[in-house]
């Protein structure tokens, strides 16, 4: 079941505050990022995302399977994503 879950930032995105993440359950495995010219990024355990109408992704994850990393802001601009997951949560 996904849950929203509302998170104040001190990090305005498009003037709003308010940010809803949607509770990935169970978590993404991974979500690797491919953009122009070859360039990826992989980010693992993603328990909870925020998708920005301007097609920003916010991240919150397992710190342990990210070198010690919770939060992560993926820019628009991204080509295609590959999700591994049981299933499809959002």
């Amino acid at each position: 079941m996904n849950k929203k879950v509302e998170m104040n930032s001190d990090v305005c995105d498009g003037g709003n505050k308010e940010l809803t993440f949607t509770e990935l359950s169970p978590p993404n495995r991974s979500r690797t990022y491919y953009f122009p010219k070859g360039e990826k990024i992989t980010f693992f355990c993603v328990e909870k995302i925020c998708v920005r109408p301007s097609g920003v992704h916010r991240l919150i994850m397992n710190p342990a399977a990210n070198d010690g990393n919770k939060l992560a802001i993926v820019q628009s601009g991204w080509l295609a994503i590959a999700i591994d997951a049981d299933k499809w949560t959002l």
